[in-house]
């Protein structure tokens, strides 16, 4: 009997198409050929120091015999020396986890695996002793054929040995090394019982291995299961696309069928074992047909209905819409009219939830993290250094400072105009010395403070002179300690030095134009000093580059992704991610920059 292992989590199965032209088809005999099976991935260190690099390695078979083809790709840091089955993968300017994928091809049919990369800003210390035995060990998904395991973490491992067999040593079947602390076995023999146990490996040594836990596998199906039913399309960009569909009792398989045609099937059919693919490789501006069935070793269920769908036009912005989350609800996770956003140094998403009347706290992908109450409508930023948020008050005028947990630390301000004091404070930035910046709104004026609370000077009056604010609503810093502020009612964007002093406008004034704006309100500055602004009633993203040109822009009105509905708030991360408070649709839309 032969035994495939595959690693089942952070792998994806990721469909790439070779999308033929109109009008040709293509043979697709499911029962002749298989995908090639990614058996292992492994990185060489498992964890680097930013800007160092790390080789991995594809471990691939296919079971036909057919060449294998490597295509590899990284949202951050840098691809290079490709080889097949190896890359050299350098880490970006930020310490994280960050994820490389691969995909394997034998020209028909793919599969496709990531790895995940610890990076620091300082080299690991070496381990002073082995790690504790894995614990936990938990089978689950089982079937005829296949089951799943997992088992706790150890903090200091750098990778795990699983030992199995149908002995109660778990031990005649073999071993195998993995970084993740999980397994997916598949062609196990039906009825069968199964021993495993795992240990844990550093540079120091490796621990004991685990207690041995067991498993059954089920006897061989003697009942084909029912058709799929629900299929769903989402996430839909210019190239990609999310299909779900209800899970069926008894099924050991699925098998999905693409095309461009109304049948279905002149791309290809793919297999998986879980009720969901991402699609990759799409054409733009295309109309695809979907249709799935559930098979087992009885046989196969006949195909759900086909659906379709369509993807997007091609993006000319530069930014590709990457996920989303909210909406509308008072729970955990969902939004009221969320206004203003900020990204801490460490990639922590923290969001004005307005009519919740609360700051919500997210990780880069949306899972909630916490809440705290709060009562101001918009103005929200996180000091770098210390990781602590500023959020401005405007109905008691004042500022209030967290830490990072949303415990207060203090609050200053009252209602005013003296130096110190506020009338309908909105937008808020903390520059690199820790110097805050808020916009006064109706006091027409910037007035900056220590990091303390304590006043140290003010600019600005009421007027439409360089200088002179409207509306001031939103102010960004650049890396040189430059000032930007957006004036909702002047419909323009005012920049300053350091000192207050007026440098320049960005964007030509009131419109619809490219550079022009209709109520501009949120703005952030990325690395490169490039800045973003919320066009509110134009509902999209205009870019600008350091000297105030206009770069390009995205959006529009609607709920799609991508679409906007009067967007007040934005940011940006370190490694370039876009995120936007997509107001009156009630969710966060996050973007990243095409390379």
């Amino acid at each position: 009997m032969k035994i495939k292992l595959l690693l089942l989590a952070p792998l994806l199965i990721i469909l790439f198409f070779h999308v033929i032209g109109c009008g040709n088809t293509a043979n697709v005999n499911i029962n002749t050929n298989h995908a090639p099976v990614i058996r292992s991935l492994t990185a060489s260190p498992a964890s680097v120091v930013i800007g160092n690099s790390a080789t991995i390695l594809c471990n691939a078979f296919d079971e036909d015999g057919n060449s294998i083809s490597y295509t590899w790709s990284a949202v951050s840091g840098l691809l290079s020396s490709t080889t097949g089955s190896t890359v050299l993968w350098t880490a970006p300017s930020a310490a994280g986890t960050y994820t490389i994928n691969v995909q394997v091809s034998d020209g028909k049919s793919s599969n496709a695996g990531s790895i995940s990369i610890l990076v620091t800003s300082t080299a690991h210390p070496t381990p002073t002793g082995s790690p504790d035995a894995p614990t936990t060990l938990t089978v689950s998904n089982i079937t005829d054929i296949t089951a799943n395991l997992i088992w706790d973490a150890k903090a200091s491992a750098t990778n795990y040995t699983v030992s199995y067999g149908t002995d109660a040593a778990a031990s005649n079947l073999g071993t195998f090394s993995v970084l993740t602390n999980n397994y997916m076995f598949t062609d196990l023999t039906d009825n069968t019982t199964y021993y495993i146990k795992v240990l844990a490996i550093n540079s120091a040594g490796s621990s004991p291995y685990s207690s041995i836990v067991s498993f059954e596998t089920l006897s061989i199906a003697t009942v084909i299961p029912t058709t799929p039913t629900n299929l769903i399309i989402s996430s839909i960009t210019d190239g990609t696309a999310n299909l779900t569909w209800e899970s069926v009792l008894g099924a050991s398989r699925y098998k999905v069928s693409c095309g461009t045609d109304t049948n279905a099937m002149n791309i290809g059919v793919f297999t998986t074992t879980v009720n969901n693919y991402d699609f990759s490789g799409l054409s733009s501006n295309e109309t695809y047909y979907i249709k799935v069935l559930a098979e087992n070793s009885a046989g196969s269920s006949p195909y759900a209905s086909i659906i379709s769908f369509k993807t997007l036009a091609a993006s000319t912005s530069g930014y590709s819409f990457v996920s989303k989350w909210g909406t509308l609800g008072s729970a955990n996770g969902q939004l009221n009219f969320p206004t203003s956003i900020a990204v801490s140094g460490s990639g922590e998403v923290y969001v004005i939830d307005l009519q919740n009347y609360r700051i919500q706290t997210f990780d880069s992908n949306g899972s909630f993290i916490n809440t705290w109450s709060f009562w101001g409508q918009y103005g929200i930023t996180v000091d770098k250094s210390s990781n602590d948020v500023y959020a401005t008050d405007n109905s008691n005028d004042c500022i209030h400072v967290y830490d990072a947990n949303g415990l207060s630390i203090t609050n200053w301000g009252n209602t005013g105009s003296a130096n110190g004091q506020f009338n309908q404070p909105l937008g808020i930035a903390v520059n690199g010395s820790g110097k805050v910046y808020v916009a006064d709104t109706y006091n027409y004026r910037i007035q900056v403070f220590d990091s303390n609370g304590s006043f140290e000077s003010a600019w600005g009056s009421l007027g439409s002179a360089s200088g002179q604010f409207q509306s001031p609503v939103g102010i960004a810093i650049d890396s040189a300690g430059n000032i930007y502020v957006t004036d909702r009612t002047d419909a323009r964007i005012q920049k300053f030095n350091s000192s207050g002093s007026f440098i320049t406008n960005l964007g030509s004034g009131s419109g619809s134009g490219d550079g022009q704006f209709s109520v501009p309100w949120g703005i952030a500055i990325d690395s490169s000093d490039n800045v973003y602004v919320a066009d509110y009633g134009n509902n999209r993203i205009q870019k600008f580059n350091s000297s105030g040109s206009f770069v390009t822009k995205w959006g529009s009105l609607g709920s799609g992704d991508g679409q906007f509905n009067n967007p007040y708030g934005i940011a940006v991360d370190s490694d370039g991610n876009v995120y936007v408070a997509d107001t009156k649709n009630n969710r966060i839309q996050k973007f990243s920059p095409n390379h």
